[in-house]
């Protein structure tokens, strides 16, 4: 065989190789979890998008509401990001009547391969209202700044890695006297000094609860129960 055609032989196996590369790369970053990914920050505007039973709007102050009656749409590896993810968001508003937050819903934009175009605002504390039911996996996940988190008394369970990476938690009140289902890994980027807070006399259900012995400090405080 001549040299040129062996040479050409060569040639055509590496770029053969190469598409393939191509290809598996382009298959591997589409299923690649959405917080490894980041995206470019586009400015706030009036948005509006329907999530399962409820409906997400973007205000132009980079408010984000959402709001409705029932569950909201999970997000993640496999269905995509939430439209949102990729905007400029100054807080989050969770309305009464909402019964479930989707998983990856609220995950955090910045990855390894982010480009912020502008500087994000800092959300340091959410609450969530006693309507929700249940919080999905990786709901907020890697939300650094966030310092206090309200769970309210209608949350009975919590998805895996729903607050993984909340690494500033100062506080979290728990304000459900039977302390909620939580997967792995909920907590365990929890800061030594973040303090749980719970209902008089669930102290100690709490301090026996799977998931919830991560926190070194748990409090009480007083509670009146819903009517």
């Amino acid at each position: 065989m001549k040299k040129s055609t062996r040479v050409k032989i060569a040639i055509a196996v590496i770029l053969q190789i190469v598409a393939i590369q191509a290809s598996t790369m382009e298959t591997t970053l589409s299923f690649i979890s959405p917080d490894k990914v980041g995206c470019i920050i586009s400015p706030p505007s009036n948005q509006q998008w329907e999530s399962g039973a409820t409906t997400v709007r973007l205000n132009e102050n980079g408010v984000l509401t959402v709001s409705g009656l029932g569950a909201m749409e999970d997000y993640g590896i496999y269905v995509g990001v939430p439209p949102w993810h990729c905007h400029w968001i100054s807080n989050f508003v969770i309305e009464e009547g909402v019964t479930h937050i989707g998983a990856g819903a609220f995950i955090s934009p910045s990855g390894p391969l982010s480009r912020m175009l502008t500087d994000m605002p800092i959300i340091d504390s959410i609450t969530i209202p006693n309507s929700v039911v249940s919080i999905g996996e990786s709901a907020f996940r890697d939300r650094h700044e966030l310092r206090v988190i309200t769970i309210g008394d209608g949350v009975n369970f919590i998805g895996d890695e729903a607050f993984f990476g909340c690494i500033s938690l100062a506080s979290v009140i728990s304000l459900n006297p039977v302390p909620p289902e939580i997967g792995p890994r909920i907590f365990d980027d929890l800061p030594s000094n973040a303090c749980l807070y719970v209902p008089e006399d669930s102290i100690n259900i709490y301090r026996a609860a799977e998931g919830w012995s991560h926190f070194n400090c748990i409090k009480e405080f007083e509670f009146t129960p819903k009517e």
